[in-house]
């Protein structure tokens, strides 16, 4: 049931009224595969759903955009709805509130909750817990969209990498690559250090962050770009916060939860990017393993750059970085010109190329 939120409906004044969620559940599922002719309250509710729908703000009727599909093609003596992961409780009070008036039953799969005409709720006891997260709804303590989400985490988020140098730049090497609108930008000897952020609204008042980080050597892809590897990213290298730095998923769902991750950001990044502020550092982060996870997102694909990047490094260990890379079997997108390219590249590294240090 990824990215939906399934619940149940029924005509409460047809069936005996269950005393638990168990009979409940059992119950929905019972209907769900009983024919039966079409119910006019059903259409009643999703037309009053749609409708009140269409008087939220965009990203909610983006989030609905399909909604009520189900009857059009149902037979059952119930009701399936999906109801979108994003606006879901917001979606489900009204249909709640709509069910009880027409005497309709509403089961709440992912929730697990059941609701029953006049106003009650199963399992006993959960009507604090509804009656909570609805006051929540019409007065939040932390931000329910994305959209007044960003508006207050952006400034404390752009604050803490200001004071590490970076500002704020939409048009670069590096737009649309590292996720988001915009990204955000520190020079340095080697070049550019960039970092982008984005965020997927997955419920209301819960979002998980995409934080990656990057940096692009001119000198590094001007020898990179005479040979037909892949062309796909011109960053010598980039990666992701949640593998290479140990995040894992994270979802942000409170103030102290937001706050927490950025401490973790600011305690686990920029020593790294401030070891790859020259080319020697951006070998020591590539080529000696100085951070193990890191380490491994290199293997592969950015040997080809790994192996500029030592030898512009002046690498002691350049001829033997050649016989190691040569060991890995699945270099990814560079995989199809590695017969060809490779020798060329070690080559023209020998011959051509002076360190830079």
């Amino acid at each position: 049931m990824a990215n939906r939120h399934d619940v149940i409906i029924w005509d409460a004044t047809q069936y005996p009224e269950p005393e638990n969620l168990q009979q409940a559940a059992e119950l929905a599922f019972n209907l769900a595969a009983k024919d039966s002719e079409a119910n006019p309250h059903f259409v009643t509710l999703i037309q009053k759903t749609k409708a009140y729908i269409q008087q939220q703000d965009a990203e909610v009727q983006n989030a609905y955009q399909d909604f009520g599909h189900e009857l059009e093609s149902n037979t059952k003596a119930c009701l399936m709805l999906s109801l979108p992961e994003y606006g879901a409780e917001l979606g489900l009070r009204f249909i709640v509130q709509i069910a009880m008036a027409l005497n309709l039953a509403v089961y709440d799969h992912e929730m697990r909750l059941v609701f029953l005409p006049p106003n009650i709720v199963l399992p006993i006891g959960a009507i604090e817990y509804w009656d909570a997260l609805c006051e929540s709804l019409d007065k939040p303590d932390f931000p329910l969209k994305e959209s007044d989400f960003t508006k207050w985490f952006n400034p404390l988020f752009e604050k803490m990498i200001g004071r590490h140098g970076f500002v704020t730049k939409s048009q670069t090497v590096g737009a649309g690559l590292l996720g988001g609108e915009e990204i955000y930008i520190k020079n340095v000897l080697a070049g550019e250090q960039h970092i982008g952020i984005s965020f997927e609204a997955r419920y209301m008042g819960e979002f998980k962050p995409y934080l990656s980080f990057g940096i692009f050597c001119p000198k590094v892809y001007d020898i990179y770009k005479l040979f037909l590897f892949s062309q796909h990213t011109p960053y010598t290298f980039k990666d992701s916060m949640s593998f290479s730095l140990g995040f894992g998923i994270v979802r942000l769902r409170n103030y102290d939860e937001c706050l927490l991750y950025l401490g973790r950001i600011e305690n686990r990044l920029f020593g790294l990017l401030e070891i790859a502020s020259n080319i020697e550092g951006v070998d020591q982060l590539m080529n000696r393993n100085i951070n193990e996870k890191f380490t491994k997102v290199m293997i592969g694909f950015y040997n080809p750059l790994r192996l500029i990047v030592a030898r512009l490094a002046n690498n002691p260990h350049f001829e033997q970085l050649i016989i190691e890379f040569e060991k890995n079997s699945d270099w990814g997108a560079n995989q199809a010109a590695r017969v060809t390219e490779w020798p060329k590249l070690v080559q023209y590294l020998r011959d051509e190329v002076k360190p830079l240090i």
